[in-house]
């Protein structure tokens, strides 16, 4: 059985969607991750998870191809950043998902591997349940397993594990070893002026905002990585395919209930 979208021949996405098999659409991003991480960290985690799942359940799920850019106007001080509007976003998002539904996907997922898409990605998820017959979701990875991040958590709060930091470096320390250049490995934590606002993937603030990043951080990382290691990367990875592939069998048989006119 063929789980990748992009290795299926038509006939069989139709089967496919005729089977009522769940499509995980990967969405990252390309930016600045420190001096020790790939631009593509993003897109190679979410879809390195995604992918995951995509082979433990294969009869429950459809993995497609990375969505690879995304919102980021406020890293681009920082070379090799790919910013894509946020309009520009949703509409593509949604276009993806609409084309899904369109040809008989019920259940589409968005996977999020990239903070600032989470609003944009809600949005564009909305856009495709509304407008089809079927029904589309979003999440970031990081929300899925934030009770176990926090029990390996090594680096201090609020900021240790926010942006190329424990969580992340410890992804990429176990997916990808060869990309992770260790000597440059740093902490870099601005110290926190505010109550309401900070920055941290494991217990988010209560208030959004965000700034140029080059206002945070002189290296492209905000958080702490020399605390990551990649037994933290395997346990978070196993955390993460686990708590999709459980969401992903739960969101195939979910009803799709009858709409009701309230006007008259």
């Amino acid at each position: 059985m063929k789980v990748f979208y992009q290795d299926m021949t038509w006939p069989e996405v139709k089967e496919a969607a005729n089977d009522d098999r769940v499509v995980i659409v990967p969405v990252g991003s390309i930016e600045d991750h420190g001096l020790h991480l790939p631009v593509m960290t993003d897109n190679m985690i979410i879809t390195s998870i995604c992918n995951e799942v995509g082979r433990r359940i294969p009869g429950e799920a459809v993995i497609m191809p990375c969505a690879p850019f995304g919102f980021q106007t406020h890293h681009m001080d920082f070379p090799g950043s790919i910013d894509v509007k946020w309009d520009t976003l949703i509409r593509l998002w949604s276009d993806i998902g609409l084309s899904l539904a369109h040809h008989g996907f019920k259940k589409i997922i968005f996977a999020n591997g990239h903070g600032s898409n989470a609003s944009a990605l809600d949005l564009a998820a909305r856009e495709v349940t509304i407008k089809s017959n079927s029904l589309c979701a979003s999440f970031s990875w990081w929300s899925l397993v934030r009770e176990e991040a926090s029990k390996l958590r090594e680096s201090e709060w609020p900021g240790g594990a926010s942006h190329a930091g424990e969580m992340e470096t410890s992804l990429m320390l176990y997916l990808y070893p060869e990309l992770v250049n260790e000597q440059a490995i740093s902490k870099e934590i601005p110290p926190s002026d505010s109550n309401f606002i900070w920055r941290d993937l494991i217990k988010p603030a209560p208030v959004l905002f965000m700034d140029w990043w080059s206002r945070q951080t002189k290296t492209g990382l905000l958080g702490d990585a020399t605390v990551a290691s990649t037994e933290k990367g395997e346990q978070l990875f196993e955390a993460s395919v686990s708590k999709v592939s459980a969401f992903v069998k739960e969101f195939r048989i979910k009803k799709i209930n009858p709409r009701q006119n309230y006007q008259s």
